[in-house]
């Protein structure tokens, strides 16, 4: 098991936070086992077309919840799965629970047995999927059958959806079920009070106005180009050699 951390930057390139994960080694399970080890990640048509609803409905507001430690949330069932923790990461374990000195081996290794679905695991997303998906449906909402990592609620002449990456949730509906929503996930944190203009939306920067979206991923494909100077531009839609190989490019 080792702890992974990362910098976060918003699309304009400022600095957001800092984000860590313990990652267990699934590597070393038998994904056999596992019938099924998806993660929910809609598509990306299926997220422009809401996006295009919200637009076009002027009682539609978009909020998003990102859940805080969506796996570390969720209990792990089934076959018992123990790690090994070494290390720095050891120590660090060591410092803030002392009592687990009694659980190192003579090898100076901390064996533990999870209890939630950590990061890594082989079965932790299929559990948070079947967790997220109970708390939807408590709540009202159908999932599709066309598009799974979307929600679906009607009330009265209303459609309110909901559509899922992994542990973000985009959620279109009217500000009172938005802050319904909300008020029953203590455990996440929303970067939207559900009335924005232009918001982070999986990695995208989005504009939404009346009858209008605008999806921006100029920063980033800045950053990805930067260091290719010679790229010729193209006016789209394309011509027919719009994707030809070039031998001598890199």
């Amino acid at each position: 098991m080792h702890l992974f951390m990362v910098e976060k930057f918003m699309v304009d390139g400022r600095h957001d936070k800092c984000k860590s994960w313990l990652v267990a080694h699934g590597n070393e399970q038998d994904a056999a086992i596992y019938a099924d080890w998806s993660s929910l990640m809609v598509a990306i048509q299926s997220l422009m077309t809401c996006l295009a609803v919200a637009a076009c409905n002027n009682e539609c507001v978009v909020g998003k919840l990102a859940v805080k430690g969506a796996f570390i949330q969720t209990e792990l069932s089934g076959i018992p799965v123990y790690v090994q923790c070494r290390g720095k990461l050891k120590e660090l374990i060591l410092r803030v629970l002392p009592n687990l000195e009694k659980y190192v081996g003579n090898d100076s290794i901390l064996y533990c047995r999870l209890k939630k679905a950590l990061y890594g695991c082989v079965q932790a997303s299929k559990l948070w999927n079947e967790k997220l998906r109970a708390f939807l449906i408590r709540l009202g909402y159908e999932q599709l059958e066309t598009e799974p990592c979307a929600f679906r609620k009607i009330v009265g002449n209303r459609v309110y959806l909901i559509t899922v990456y992994v542990d973000d949730l985009l959620i279109f509906a009217t500000q009172d079920e938005l802050d319904r929503i909300k008020s029953v996930s203590p455990k996440s944190s929303d970067g939207s009070d559900g009335s924005w203009k232009c918001t982070l939306i999986f990695g995208y920067a989005v504009d939404i106005r009346r009858r209008t979206v605008k999806v921006d991923m100029s920063y980033y494909l800045d950053k990805v180009l930067q260091e290719f100077t010679d790229l010729k531009v193209e006016v789209l839609p394309g011509k027919k050699n719009l994707f030809a190989l070039s031998m001598d490019s890199r």
